[in-house]
């Protein structure tokens, strides 16, 4: 008598676990509090679909790394006495990635602080994927502004030797030769992917 007590009590209460598992299972996203930049990291645990169907975890981190590509960006302040030398020592911004790995830039800013006087040699501003003539960006005129300046770099199309390349690089530099005179400082701000090749 009393083991069938017992298990008349418990009935009930398996049934409200079954409940509210059920409601846990079945709860919307856009019921969840919004997140943080704080709450994302590569350890935090995210629900994937697998391709049977089941519901599993997965850490934020290894769900990134197959992704085709994760677009990461980046800026660089760069004094009037290195601008004077873009062109014999240009500077790199993104580090060569190794083997089968190449950068890709997708696009580049530039804001020029000025401080007379002006560049005088008529030189453009480049973004290298590397090597010499293997231009990914320019920018005209901005080393002539005679005032502060905000302006975009314009994407090149590779030529027949292309402007992509493996374990290469990207650097910022001038063409032809080191800016003259000028006084200005300038931040270049940009954004690029890495991709497998």
């Amino acid at each position: 008598m009393d083991t069938l007590k017992i298990i008349v009590l418990l009935i009930p209460l398996i049934s409200i676990q079954s409940k509210s598992i059920k409601m846990k299972e079945s709860i919307r996203i856009s019921q969840l509090p919004p997140a943080a930049n704080s709450d994302l990291d590569d350890r935090m645990q995210i629900p994937i679909l697998t391709r049977n169907g089941k519901t599993k975890r997965a850490e934020w981190g290894s769900v990134k790394s197959q992704a085709s590509c994760e677009v990461m960006c980046g800026s660089l302040f760069v004094p009037s006495a290195q601008v004077q030398t873009l062109n014999s020592s240009p500077i790199e911004l993104i580090e060569a990635q190794g083997a089968g790995k190449a950068v890709v830039l997708l696009d580049a800013e530039v804001r020029l602080e000025y401080t007379a006087p002006a560049y005088s040699l008529g030189t453009l501003l480049l973004v290298s994927g590397g090597a010499v003539g293997v231009y990914q960006a320019i920018c005209n005129d901005i080393l002539f502004a005679t005032g502060d300046t905000f302006s975009t770099f314009e994407m090149l199309q590779g030529q027949d030797l292309g402007n992509v390349d493996q374990n290469q690089p990207i650097y910022l530099m001038s063409n032809i030769a080191n800016p003259l005179n000028g006084n200005s400082d300038i931040t270049i701000y940009y954004r690029y992917k890495i991709i497998e090749i």
